[in-house]
């Protein structure tokens, strides 16, 4: 085989989780079926399958001692959604958070199947698959998609004639302003670049109040902690990951003949001691971002430069003088500039024209 041949092996949800009836499962069409006389040899079902779902540890370590390079498991729909929409069921999420960090812990890659068979009962209920909202709310189950639509298409669906998006014209209702062909036109004007800032992803969780607006809430910074990320002094998640694929996302989705990215940095608790502040964590961050703005780029999107936020420490709005994003220290007491090593990284990855990754 390949030397990047992938081994690896394949379950589904139903056929090996069990819990069927446990913390907050909703019921899926096969186990309906299952309880239909005749219809399964010797009358089994798959109400405790494999009991994987109490035992993922230690079918994570076969998986880890059979040497595996990837495993293809089901997310089962009910579990996650179980109405089939509506309020995500949390502690069903949380199962498949632990099985994929298990995995990466291990050394196996994830290959995720959003839909192995177990389409929730109420949406059968209502038709099935013949029936178009299945597919409408298979598309919300399938695309995490709220926070997506309020904080990036909302801006750049119309911005690139694709018109305001339809799931948030939707969901703002009455609140929506009157949009006009002729204003989708001007809107749509093109344009020689796009600016991108970019400093974060947003991590969200199901709303404490169903009456939020947007669907979602953020995680709080103890929660961002507690599942594993760095954060910043602002309390943002580090994640350079996310960085590259916002931009490749962009590049695809979008056509754009040119992208620039006119911010991008990190506020951390600057310490200056014998008139020099060493910042590693910033000079970190650097390099981890534009390592994954190197991948986008070598993957096709169009970036022709790249600035970082910010050459000066300075007035941060809300948070005054609190919290330092520059690469140059500012004592504001005396105003004086003192380059931070950040500073001197990107100098020198300036000058090379390349970095160490």
């Amino acid at each position: 085989m390949p030397n990047d041949f992938v081994w690896g092996a394949a379950t589904s949800s139903y056929q090996i989780e069990g819990a069927g009836d446990e913390d907050g499962r909703g019921e899926s069409i096969w186990d309906t079926f299952c309880r239909y006389p005749g219809r399964i040899v010797n009358g089994d079902t798959g109400e405790r399958g494999c009991d994987h779902y109490h035992r993922l540890d230690q079918d994570l370590d076969l998986m880890a001692e059979l040497g595996l390079h990837a495993y293809r498991f089901s997310v089962a729909w009910p579990r996650v959604l179980p109405h089939g929409i509506g309020a995500v069921n949390v502690a069903g999420l949380d199962f498949y958070d632990r099985l994929v960090d298990g995995l990466l812990q291990r050394g196996i890659t994830p290959f995720v199947t959003l839909y192995h068979w177990d389409l929730p009962q109420p949406l059968q209920d209502q038709g099935g698959w013949e029936h178009r909202d299945t597919v409408h709310a298979y598309v919300a189950y399938a695309a995490v998609r709220a926070h997506d639509g309020y904080a990036n298409r909302w801006f750049l669906d119309p911005l690139y004639g694709r018109g305001y998006p339809a799931d948030m014209v939707e969901h703002f209702g009455s609140a929506m302003p009157t949009v006009s062909d002729d204003d989708l036109g001007v809107i749509a004007t093109p344009t020689d670049f796009l600016g991108v800032n970019s400093y974060n992803p947003a991590i969200v969780k199901p709303p404490a109040d169903p009456a939020n607006p947007l669907g979602h809430d953020p995680l709080s910074p103890d929660e961002m902690i507690a599942a594993g990320y760095s954060l910043t002094a602002m309390g943002w998640p580090i994640v350079p990951e996310a960085f590259g694929q916002l931009i490749t996302r962009i590049a695809r989705d979008y056509q754009v003949p040119a992208i620039y990215i006119t911010e991008n940095g990190a506020a951390f608790d600057d310490v200056m001691e014998h008139g020099t502040v060493d910042d590693p964590r910033r000079v970190d961050y650097f390099r981890t971002h534009l390592a994954a703005l190197k991948t986008a780029i070598d993957q096709g999107a169009p970036v022709r430069g790249y600035f970082a936020w910010s050459l000066l420490d300075n007035f941060e709005w809300a948070w005054g003088y609190a919290k330092r994003f520059g690469i140059v220290h500012v004592d504001f007491d005396t105003m004086q500039r003192t380059p931070k090593a950040s500073a001197l990284w990107l100098r020198d990855a300036i000058a090379a024209n390349q970095f160490t990754v």
